[in-house]
């Protein structure tokens, strides 16, 4: 049974990846590379990045967006420094 994914619950971007590493399948966001929960079966993996979707009430980006108008938005700051030393 084919699933449709909903737009990505961070930037709205409906460029995603379904990636699978070893027993687990999860939905990347090849825009903003947030990834949804890893789970064991594909159609658990969507499902739950659909929930997430759907209850932070995400709608997609209209047709017309374009490259340059997503490039104005700004970048979030890191969450993590590395120390080294």
């Amino acid at each position: 049974m084919a699933t449709a994914l909903e737009p990505c619950p961070f930037c709205r971007s409906n460029h995603l990846h379904l990636a699978h590493s070893g027993l687990d399948y999860c939905v990347v966001c090849q825009s903003c590379k947030s990834k949804g929960p890893h789970q064991e079966t594909l159609e658990r993996a969507i499902s739950r990045w659909n929930e997430t979707s759907v209850r932070l009430g995400v709608q997609p980006l209209p047709e017309t967006a374009t490259s340059e108008s997503l490039a104005d938005r700004t970048q979030p700051e890191p969450r993590y420094f590395v120390a080294r030393g």
